[in-house]
């Protein structure tokens, strides 16, 4: 039962009342507030605790008191339980006070910070035998006559020694015996040896039909599991657990004998280290003494197959390499097919292949003697130095033209005619041969001579053909009178607007204007004539 309170609750006797007396009556219309007491602001649908309170019988002197329990009211009578906390029932007058104090008994109701933290309320130390244990713990269920209880929270019962088989636990509450409980774990499977141990907490719940107590913490939690638990061997038969060792499973060497690889009876999981010098019907992919073998999966034989196919994996201990092997049975044959893992060489920074890499579907591949791209646009074989920077690009499209450039610059073309462009300079260390003609928009420098065929130097300013003599073909007398040595500008002569009565300013015929002056209307000119020498002598250039 627990504890109702009220505030300020206080009422007197409606009529004078026996020491025997168990109904009191209060004045008229004070009931409810004693019925108050007896209610609660809180509140669970699964969980109904029954209540009293404590009233107290005083004379309006205080001189006198008797505790009482409050257990119902009907109207403005009480029904109470006499004699309290040590007072005792008498017989008292009409107005004598009835009044709901605070009493020692009521404080001590209160639950504190030590009873929590202790379990003082749900937990001690276990009585009994091993086998049979008890436990008395205090409770305000049995109040005033109450019969009932229930009890939700686990309780914790310290055991003075371990148990050696089935258990029970003898429950005591409020001095009453609630009964002798079978403790189980799990699904009520009974407590085995070792499932409650000395002075370990073993915590207790109650089963909602108040028959039996479920062990939530029991020592040997796992001894349903039979020697698996404890042991590092099991039965091997179908559906019990693999034991530690089984095929080299959890152990630390997985050293195994020779074995026939065509028959061997491989499980997923397994892990052997097997010497293959000695065994039979070896896979032709294992070439070295020493392998690790780990059963990566498997399946069932293949129709009209003896035995299943296992995916195992194959590592040599002495350089490394690995295969993935799978074993097949059509029946009549049993052999292996295999897979390389590409993997490092020894050093664990080279990789060696047996054959050619291929990548992004086959568009690229590294082969003996080539390296190979395919595909449409530009394919690159690019070079760039440690710092990213490009050093140098080859690469080609789908105009067949191959492009070479060198840090980024400007492409050298090899166009499919064989022609080659440069947009830059094209230099030599040594002779450049031309099957054909060596053209070009600019100069050809060559600085020691041009020549067209070996040892004939191409005439130039700086080799100038030598100087023929023609006098057999044409007399210096004849050229002389028949060639002109030389032209010129003739002496100066000026002529003026004033000369003429049109006010022009004329050159004669056949003379040059080389200047002119003008000034209002007045103009002058200055002329020259054209010369040209003949044998020696000079003649003015004549009108046409």
């Amino acid at each position: 039962m627990i504890l109702g309170f009220g505030n300020n609750v206080v009422s007197s006797l409606a009529s004078d009342i026996t020491s025997s007396q168990t109904s009191i009556p209060v004045f008229p219309g004070d009931g409810p507030l004693f019925a108050a007491l007896l209610t609660s602001d809180f509140s669970n649908n699964s969980t109904e605790l029954k209540k009293y309170a404590k009233i107290t019988l005083t004379d309006s002197g205080e001189t006198a008191f008797e505790i009482c329990h409050l257990l119902s009211v009907s109207g403005d009578t009480l029904t109470v339980v006499r004699g309290q906390e040590g007072t005792a029932a008498k017989g008292w007058s009409l107005k004598d006070v009835v009044a709901n104090f605070a009493t020692r008994g009521s404080e001590n109701a209160f639950t504190q910070i030590a009873h929590v933290q202790s379990g003082f309320y749900t937990a001690g130390n276990a009585g009994g035998t091993a086998n049979a244990l008890t436990l008395n713990l205090p409770s305000t269920f049995f109040l005033n006559g109450s019969a009932d209880w229930v009890l939700k929270t686990p309780i914790v019962v310290y055991p003075t020694q371990n148990n050696t088989g089935a258990a029970t636990l003898q429950l005591t509450m409020g001095d009453r015996v609630l009964g002798t409980f079978p403790l189980y774990k799990g699904n009520k499977a009974e407590l085995v040896a070792n499932d409650i141990l000395k002075d370990v907490g073993l915590v207790c719940l109650m089963d909602n039909t108040k028959t039996f107590f479920n062990v939530a913490n029991p020592g040997a939690i796992y001894a349903g599991l039979g020697t698996a638990a404890f042991r590092n061997v099991a039965d091997n038969a179908p559906g019990d657990l693999v034991p530690v060792g089984y095929k080299g499973t959890y152990k630390s060497e997985a050293n195994h004998g020779a074995i026939d690889f065509a028959t061997y009876p491989f499980v997923v999981g397994e892990s052997l280290f097997i010497d293959v010098r000695g065994c039979a019907n070896i896979p032709p992919f294992l070439n070295q003494d020493y392998y690790y073998i780990e059963v990566i999966c498997a399946t069932n034989p293949a129709q009209g197959g003896r035995v299943n196919r296992p995916l195992v994996q194959f590592v040599s201990y002495t350089n490394s390499t690995m295969y993935l092997g799978i074993r097949e049975d059509d029946g009549a044959t049993i052999n292996w097919r295999s897979f390389r893992v590409v993997q490092y060489d020894s050093d664990n920074t080279t990789l060696t292949t047996p054959g050619g890499i291929r990548a992004f579907n086959g568009a690229t591949e590294l082969a003996q003697n080539a390296i190979i791209i395919r595909g449409d646009g530009n394919k690159h074989l690019w070079f760039f130095r440690t710092d990213n920077q490009e050093a140098a690009l080859i690469y080609a499209g789908n105009d067949n033209v191959l492009r070479l450039r060198g840090g980024g610059g400007p492409a050298l073309a090899i166009s499919p005619d064989g022609s080659v462009g440069a947009p830059g300079y094209l230099g030599a260390g040594d002779d450049i041969h031309s099957g054909r003609n060596i053209s070009s928009v600019g100069i050809i420098q060559a600085g020691n001579g041009l020549y067209d065929t070996p040892g004939v130097r191409v005439y130039s300013p700086n080799n100038p053909p030598p100087q023929q003599d023609l006098s057999p073909y044409a007399p210096i007398s004849w050229v002389s009178s028949n060639f002109l040595q030389g032209v010129r500008k003739g002496a100066k002569g000026s002529a003026n607007s004033n000369q003429s009565s049109d006010r022009f300013a004329r050159a004669p015929d056949g003379a040059s204007v080389v200047s002119v002056y003008n000034e209002n209307t007045y103009i002058a000119i200055e002329y020259r004539y054209d010369q040209y020498n003949v044998n020696g002598n000079w003649y003015n250039v004549g009108a046409i």
